[in-house]
């Protein structure tokens, strides 16, 4: 697998990642803008707007689908290069898990919001008013805390795909990556988890463009067994201990066969 290409989506998933959301801001300032516009000239001037908007909207989402499946290139990608499975398994499992907590969180509103709208359409009395609101709020409390539950649990197996990920590649950024998006999920619950998701994935950005491929292997004979040994690093004269480079077969100062084993230092 070609670590160009892997790198090259991380990347523009990444960059994606960063720039979406601000574009979405930008979408939901406007919006707003327009609506606030439209009331204080009093005209009909927004019922323009709507079909620009969610044509935005629906370009926003497809981009974000495209950097989705980008990302799951890129570490697919990786994950064969590096020949560690737990890549890509972690970040499949982690979004296989966000996506059924969707539709658990879905169903439970729809099926509820029916039952309750039912019933507040048949209330008469204050007191059953009350009760159906209280049904309403534990509902969608109970929705919250489902969704959250799948939402940190998402981020532990991101967390863990990119601290595999750093630790295979050497590039330490991506466990900086893994270790925000974590703390990003547990603390969505209180409103900050999107802006820490949001500067994991700029971490993201600079790791996958300090991925640099692995050295290939280099072979010297092994005197005693005639054997080719593949190995890293640097190789001492045993006559000399003199310095040389590890597919050296005679040192360089005082030319006599090398039998040294290399080191990594």
């Amino acid at each position: 697998m070609s670590l160009e290409s892997a790198k090259k989506y991380g990347y523009i998933s990444s960059i994606i990642n960063v720039i979406l959301p601000i574009v979405s801001i930008f979408i939901l300032i406007g919006t707003l803008y327009l609506i606030f516009s439209s009331i204080v000239a009093n005209s009909t001037e927004f019922m323009a707007g709507p079909g620009l908007i969610a044509g935005l909207l629906i370009a926003v989402a497809a981009t974000g689908v495209i950097a989705l499946i980008l990302f799951f290139l890129s570490m697919y990608r990786l994950s064969n290069y590096y020949k560690e499975p737990a890549i890509f398994r972690n970040v499949l499992y982690g979004f296989l898990l966000t996506i059924i907590g969707g539709i658990i969180s879905a169903v439970i509103i729809l099926g509820f919001t029916s039952t309750i709208t039912t019933e507040l359409l048949d209330t008469t009395t204050t007191g059953n008013f009350m009760a159906v609101v209280s049904q309403f709020i534990i509902v969608y409390a109970a929705t919250l805390i489902v969704s959250m539950i799948f939402t940190i649990i998402n981020g532990v197996f991101y967390w863990k795909a990119f601290t595999v990920l750093g630790e295979k590649s050497g590039v330490g950024n991506f466990k900086t990556t893994g270790l925000l998006y974590l703390i990003g999920s547990v603390t969505s619950i209180i409103g900050v988890g999107s802006i820490v998701i949001w500067i994991a994935w700029i971490f993201a950005t600079q790791s996958y463009k300090q991925l640099q491929p692995q050295p290939n292997p280099v072979f010297s004979y092994n005197t005693d067994t005639a054997t080719q040994q593949p190995y890293f690093g640097k190789i001492y004269c045993s006559a000399c201990g003199t310095e040389n480079i590890s597919n050296t077969c005679y040192c360089k100062h005082c030319g006599k066969l090398l039998q040294t084993t290399p080191t990594n230092s």
